[in-house]
């Protein structure tokens, strides 16, 4: 019993975060959750099979996207970490930031003048030139307003049960956001100019809500004062280098590329997914019901557990369930043909997103953890940098894996259930049985050379609270 309650103590310790501030971080996910959940969820459809751009030119845009995608928040994370000004290092980013990431969203879905949409035979330089400069203009907005929220959490506070509670809100707050995206569907099906007004209003909501951030937030500015003498001595090679001989981040970016896959992967081939039993894209609400109820079962379970139980367990001992049982129901629909089945797949695919909730937590350890062995410097930025170096193919992969195997299989773009040949459909079953299966099992190995547990954790986050006291004090 002492053990359980020394174990509770040192996971409770550190800066308590005031709720109307976690609420004020809230409405960031919010936009979050938006802007990457309607891309994600329909725009692999809306190129494919509405404005029908060939396979081998979406392919070829997301290649471009991911070169973009994966180097620029290296680069933007190091001079981050750098900035001075009046607002902070993150707010100034926020909160100008926000107009030109709404505006970039929108720009995805208005069609350039002469590219034909729906025609598979003309105008496809034209779409693909509009999406490789949607893409560029996104990405890039994205890598610095996202790059700069996400970066906030580490720093608001050293609690882990804290921590556990932001992502908390998070959860909650991606669950409105997902309400909304839910609806996408719907709203497609009544037209693309209704479509395009909503896109219009939920880019100017978007962009309300990061302005409610960059107010409602505040920064822990003496944190960071002392990196203004650390830095003379850095360079981006020695602050990359410095980054991956941490062995907790190394295990946090194998977790987050696997939680990431899958649900990109999801997503993004909802309307497809449609297929498996026979139903047309527009009930592609019923498979983010089935996908997210899984994922809401979880969320509970793993905030009761956060402070009785190590995440890393916790980790281990989810994705060994799902890989048990999407194992077993996979095998069972390849012998005896029970589509049914697929709805308790996608179930448990759903509560191998729910680990998304650890992301906060797990990631701001790992930022303590460098702290502490780079004379008291707070790199949050590029630790997210460099986890979008290693994890944004996760966000790009699906895309180009998933286009190669509609194209491998035979997918008629924008065909009904009916024309979508067997082979089509065993290919979308290989997606969300499959690769989970996979990416399970990797997940249970990085939780191998996670030392974020024990000793060693407690020990850690005595001292880093410690440091913030000193820092704090001056």
């Amino acid at each position: 019993m002492e053990k359980k309650d020394d174990f509770s103590k040192y996971l409770t310790l550190g800066h308590k975060v005031p709720n109307k501030e976690k609420i004020y971080f809230g409405f960031g996910v919010l936009a979050n959750t938006i802007i990457a959940g309607v891309v994600s969820l329909y725009l692999l459809d809306y190129y494919i099979n509405i404005i029908k751009i060939r396979y081998e030119l979406f392919i070829l845009a997301n290649i471009i996207y991911l070169v973009w995608n994966t180097f620029n928040d290296v680069i933007f994370g190091y001079y981050a970490d750098r900035t001075k000004h009046k607002l902070g290092r993150r707010m100034p980013y926020i909160r100008y930031g926000a107009p030109f990431f709404a505006l970039a969203f929108i720009f995805f879905w208005f069609p350039f003048p002469g590219s034909a949409p729906g025609d598979l035979n003309n105008g496809q330089s034209i779409k693909f030139l509009q999406l490789v400069i949607a893409y560029l203009f996104f990405d890039t907005m994205l890598t610095l307003v996202i790059l700069s929220f996400v970066a906030l959490p580490p720093e608001m506070t050293e609690s882990t049960e804290e921590r556990t509670m932001i992502s908390l809100y998070r959860t909650i707050f991606t669950l409105i956001g997902g309400l909304t995206i839910l609806l996408v569907p719907t709203i497609m099906s009544l037209g693309l100019d209704v479509f395009r007004i909503f896109i219009i209003i939920m880019g100017f909501f978007c962009m309300c809500a990061y302005f409610v951030v960059s107010y409602g937030v505040k920064e822990r500015r003496k944190l960071y004062e002392i990196d203004d003498v650390q830095q003379e001595k850095s360079n981006i090679i020695k602050d990359i280098t410095r980054t991956f001989k941490n062995k907790a981040f190394i295990s946090f970016i194998i977790y987050n590329f696997c939680v990431i896959y899958i649900t990109t992967m999801i997503i993004n081939f909802t309307p497809f997914l449609t297929n498996i039993f026979g139903l047309e894209g527009s009930s592609a609400t019923i498979i983010l019901v089935a996908v997210y109820s899984g994922f809401l079962i979880t969320i509970p379970i793993f905030v009761y557990l956060g402070k009785r139980i190590e995440s890393r367990i916790q980790i281990i001992l989810t994705s060994l369930i799902c890989l048990i049982g999407i194992f077993s129901l996979f095998l069972i629909d390849m012998i005896f043909d029970i589509i049914e089945l697929y709805w308790l797949i996608l179930f448990l695919d759903g509560v191998l997103m729910g680990l998304g909730i650890f992301y906060y937590p797990y990631m701001s350890d790992c930022i303590d953890c460098d702290e502490l062995n780079t004379n008291g410097r707070r790199r949050e930025a590029m630790h997210f940098g460099l986890n979008a170096l290693c994890t944004k193919p996760a966000e790009n992969f699906p895309a180009i894996f998933g286009a190669l195997i509609l194209l491998i299989t035979g997918y008629v773009q924008g065909g009904s259930v009916s024309e979508q040949p067997v082979s089509a459909i065993l290919g979308l079953k290989l997606m969300v049985a499959i690769i989970p299966m996979i990416l399970a099992i990797v997940l249970i190995i990085s939780q191998f050379v996670n030392p974020l547990k024990g000793e060693f954790l407690k020990e850690m986050k005595i001292n880093v609270i410690e440091l913030h006291k000193i820092k704090e004090n001056k």
